[in-house]
């Protein structure tokens, strides 16, 4: 697939957040350490340089693995994550993470973050040489979790997580289009919906001022509804998207076209999205992760998931 070359700057990880303004994920009782007070973290974070020489157009890399082959390289990880049972949705620029083969068996973020799998089981693995995806469920997670740590989830529920091996180089030019390489079933979070299914594609437009990112995603639910989420321009023009960038940051609303139970709710239906584009090295975009929620006021009806996305 066709990928930046080697750059000649390095940069962290370029962290992906969309998230949404509803009220699907009510933070834990001390919003200062909950899962959902990362927005504040990255607005006191240290600026991320995006300098860099090549274009993303004409750039490749020959020696990218091929998705679903491999074993994720060494962390530490860019972790995403979107789950119910007062967890919600966040992201974390870096942990380190426990495998059993290609499934995760726990990460840390902190103290207080470092969930382990528990008696759960592990739905949708995914892993390659750039990224790990699952779906912890079906037990009770264990470890540390601020101040609820043990999380049940049904067959039908779960903790969707993705990781990322941390990104080195970034271009100042060019355009990088991807597609799904895997996908979490998507969960409503009282599991009373059969698992779904989900695709994703974006659109990474780089320029020396900035760059703007694209999305698209499709959700469709057995026996409720097919939820869709464009930004605006569409894949085919990245300027008109909403989701703006802050130092190495992404982030804003997209609204949602569904007639499901997810957007049955007061409020306007929307789509909260977080993640990494991620790779490391030579191979740096090789891979970007998602974890998103789909809700419309009405915490019980949000739908969940996560997807690893690779090169067009």
């Amino acid at each position: 697939m066709g990928l930046p070359a080697r750059l000649s700057v390095l940069v962290p990880a370029l962290l992906l957040v969309a998230h949404a303004a509803c009220t699907t994920d009510d933070p834990p009782a001390d919003p200062s350490t909950s899962p959902d007070a990362s927005a504040a973290d990255a607005a006191t974070a240290e600026d991320a340089s995006t300098a860099s020489t090549g274009d993303a157009a004409t750039d490749a890399a020959a020696d990218a693995s091929e998705p679903g082959a491999g074993t994720i390289g060494a962390g530490p990880y860019a972790a995403a994550y979107s789950a119910s049972d007062g967890v919600g949705i966040d992201q974390r620029p870096s942990v380190t993470a426990t495998f059993a083969g290609s499934g995760l068996e726990g990460y840390t973020a902190s103290a207080d973050e470092a969930p382990l799998r528990g008696t759960n089981q592990i739905g949708e693995v995914y892993m390659d040489t750039f990224a790990a995806l699952g779906r912890w469920n079906g037990g009770t997670t264990a470890g540390k979790f601020y101040a609820n740590s043990a999380h049940t989830y049904g067959a039908q529920q779960g903790f969707h997580y993705a990781l990322v091996v941390p990104a080195g180089q970034f271009p100042t030019s060019g355009t990088i289009s991807y597609v799904t390489a895997a996908a979490t079933a998507p969960t409503i979070d009282d599991g009373s919906l059969s698992v779904g299914t989900a695709t994703a594609k974006m659109t990474f437009q780089y320029a020396p001022g900035g760059r703007k990112i694209a999305l698209e995603l499709s959700v469709t639910m057995p026996g409720d509804a097919t939820y869709t989420a464009t930004t605006a321009g569409g894949l085919a023009d990245p300027a008109q998207s909403p989701l703006g960038t802050f130092q190495a940051s992404h982030f804003g609303d997209v609204a949602v076209t569904g007639a499901g139970a997810a957007c049955a709710g007061a409020s306007a239906c929307k789509l909260s999205v977080r993640g990494f584009v991620g790779g490391g090295g030579a191979d740096t975009g090789a891979r970007v992760t998602l974890s998103y929620v789909i809700a419309s006021g009405t915490i019980a009806k949000a739908i969940r998931g996560a997807v690893v996305l690779k090169p067009l």
